[in-house]
Formats: C-alpha cells, sequence, structure tokens
C-alpha cells in the first residue's frame, strides 16, 4: 500500500534511452493513484540531452509545483550530477529498495534518479515505491540537512581557512613544557664568601 506524502504532481522526465522506463513508470503512478506531469522525451530514437531534462525538474521543484521528480537516463549519472548543481535539490542515484530508505529516510531527497540501462522495470517500481512511500526523519538527521542546504561557495572558503588554520596550529613548532634553567650558582671560597665577580661567572 503506497501512503502518499504529496498531494502534488511527480514530475517525470528522461533522455531518449530512459524514455521506454519513464512510460513504464508513468503506468505505474497513474496506477496508484498519482497525478504525473511528463517533461519529455517521448522518443527513444533521436539522442537528447539529460541535463536539460534535469534541468527542467529542477525548475518544477523551485517553482513548487511539485514536491517529488523523477529524472531517468541511461547510466543516471547525468541527470543526477547535473540536478544537484541546484542547491535546492537533493537527487539521488538508486539501483535497490535498501538503498531508497536511507536516501529518503536521511537525505530527504526530493528527485529520484534511475539508470534504464542497469534497472529492469520491475525494480524501478520497487524503488519508486519505497521513495514516495518513506517520509523524512528528524533530529540529527533534519540538523543535517540544514546544515547541507547553507553549503555554497562562501560556506566552502570558510571551511577551507579553518582547515588550513589548523594545519597551521598543527604543524606549528611545540613550545617546551620543562621549566627554565636554574642560574649556575658562583662557587664559594672555603670561608664560606663568594669570590668578586671574574668574566664567565653570572
Amino acid at each position: 500500500m503506497i501512503r502518499k506524502l504529496t498531494d502534488k504532481p511527480i514530475a517525470i522526465a528522461a533522455d531518449h534511452r530512459g524514455a521506454d522506463l519513464k512510460t513504464h513508470l508513468k503506468t505505474w503512478l497513474a496506477a496508484n493513484g498519482y497525478t504525473v506531469t511528463d517533461h519529455g522525451t517521448n522518443q527513444s530514437a533521436e539522442r537528447v540531452d539529460a541535463m536539460d531534462y534535469a534541468v527542467a525538474l529542477a525548475a518544477e521543484i523551485q517553482a513548487g509545483r511539485c514536491d517529488f521528480a523523477i529524472g531517468i537516463c541511461g547510466s543516471g549519472q547525468m541527470m543526477a550530477i547535473t540536478a544537484n548543481r541546484f542547491p535546492f535539490i537533493r537527487a539521488t542515484l538508486l539501483h535497490t529498495p535498501d538503498e531508497t530508505l536511507s536516501a529518503r529516510q536521511h537525505g530527504d531527497a526530493n528527485m529520484l534518479v534511475l539508470g534504464a540501462d542497469l534497472t529492469p522495470p520491475g525494480t524501478a517500481e520497487r524503488i519508486l515505491a519505497t521513495f514516495l512511500n518513506t517520509a523524512a526523519e528528524g533530529d540529527r538527521y533534519a540538523e543535517r540537512r540544514e546544515r547541507l542546504a547553507k553549503l555554497d561557495i562562501s560556506a566552502l572558503k570558510t571551511l577551507c581557512r579553518k582547515l588550513s588554520e589548523r594545519i597551521e596550529r598543527r604543524s606549528a613548532p611545540k613550545r617546551s613544557r620543562l621549566p627554565p634553567p636554574r642560574p649556575v650558582p658562583r662557587p664559594r671560597g672555603l670561608c664560606g664568601h663568594r669570590p668578586p665577580r671574574t668574566a664567565g661567572w653570572p
């Protein structure tokens, strides 16, 4: 049984190598009560670029027209890499339902990416069912996602600076913890008096 986590449509897109799997999953989504917005491509004969379709899905999430998106290409790699260029996208390339659990529970992934060349339709159905049926967990995972949302180039520069400072502190020569040397006393004469100062004695 599918527990629907969103009432918004599910956005889906694929390149030419993922078009057939996209058609299969659209049928599955409709049969399970989901509305689907299809952003192409609808043919597998002519080559298209997966990057363009990843950007189209990212735009749907940014505009708030969907909470979840599905991107499909041959390996899934380019779709995932392109989508994750956007800070509001948490795209995850998945191959098994078990992977999907942690992607949703811990990472609150909002874009499922599949490699059509590597994922049979039946496996893709199970992955999608788990993806749409698993809620994100809170506590430390929510704190981690907040940190993730703040990461950008400026944050990277800050982290690099702190790391450099830490390395410099570790490589700096350590100060000796031994007490300072005690001054050498001047020798006493036979009668206990100190002789007059001479060169070489303090």
